[in-house]
């Protein structure tokens, strides 16, 4: 018995104290799963080697996965906690990924690129999902967005939102740079600014993709060149998406349509622009969710509540 006890005290000094659902916890002999504690709930960074996957709680396990592709570019990014840059810490590009990318909707918060994004492109069947953006401070004299620059065929990005400020000398966007792929469920809320040439709130220029019921909230679309609410130059498609005109900066071209250009066979149907949210009516919102439906999109827009932004709900 004496020995046993002299065993629990070893443990005691040895197991981290920890909390779990706010509560201290005395010990807790972690069991990591996918950078989790399923004790306690603990977060950490982590790799997967079996799916070459990297789990990021911090800014550093982001670094991690991001020099990671380098060697590697099909490694995928799971986030499974909000991640934080502090003042002064700068964020360089990623390149490109054939990878997945899962936010589970948390946030990364304060994003600074003065040269950059987040991420160059998604290539070969990649995809970015879910993942939110928070008072991102982006400038770039190039063509791009807050996220992602090039989205190419087969790839998506999906369910994801931005909020902060983005500067440009050329083509930018809230979301994503050029689209050939599938940009869905966005939701921009930054002041763009492009100025010498396109700006979109969502997507700067859809070459041959297709943009689907996305909202950008911003009242601060422009730039010198092609403006839309949604998407700057569209060549492709653009479905059932809702923006707010908008405007800023001496000389800028303000976005008065949710397509700035629709060029060559470029087609825009089903999209609402409005003064302010608290403009959409129910049949703002049918003609959206018609032109949804037609793809067989499951999503379709809901009324907000008490002139609040419409929202996307499953429609299965």
């Amino acid at each position: 018995m004496k020995r046993f006890f002299v065993m629990v005290a070893v443990l005691a000094m040895v197991l981290p104290s920890c909390e779990k659902n706010g509560e201290e916890q005395p010990t807790c002999n972690h069991s990591w799963m996918n950078g989790q504690c399923t004790i306690c709930g603990s977060k950490k960074d982590a790799y997967d080697e079996e799916t070459n996957t990297y789990y990021a709680a911090t800014v550093e396990g982001l670094r991690t996965w991001k020099d990671a592709l380098l060697k590697n570019c099909t490694a995928n990014l799971v986030l499974i906690d909000d991640i934080v840059f502090e003042e002064g810490d700068k964020w360089s590009n990623a390149v490109y990924t054939e990878g997945h990318i899962e936010g589970y909707g948390y946030t990364i918060k304060n994003l600074t690129c003065d040269k950059g994004y987040f991420i160059s492109g998604i290539q070969n069947g990649g995809s970015i999902r879910n993942l939110n953006f928070e008072n991102v401070n982006i400038s770039n004299t190039s063509s791009y967005a807050a996220i992602v620059g090039i989205v190419d065929h087969e790839c998506m990005v999906t369910n994801c939102r931005v909020s902060g400020v983005l500067s440009s000398g050329w083509t930018y966007a809230g979301i994503v740079g050029c689209n050939h792929g599938y940009v869905s469920s966005c939701i921009n809320e930054a002041t763009v600014y492009c100025k010498d040439n396109v700006a979109g709130g969502i997507v700067g220029c859809n070459l041959d993709g297709a943009v689907v019921a996305c909202l950008n909230l911003s009242t601060s679309v422009s730039g010198k060149g092609y403006i839309g609410s949604i998407v700057g130059q569209n060549y492709a498609n653009v479905y059932g998406c809702l923006g707010v005109v908008s405007t800023s900066g001496e000389g800028a071209i303000k976005a008065s349509e949710c397509v700035g250009k629709d060029i060559n066979k470029g087609k825009t149907t089903g999209c609402v622009i409005v003064n302010s949210m608290s403009e959409v009516t129910a049949e703002h919102i049918a003609t959206m969710n018609e032109a949804i439906a037609a793809l067989g999109y499951s999503y379709r827009w809901v009324e907000g509540e008490d002139g609040g932004a419409p929202w996307l709900t499953s429609a299965e």
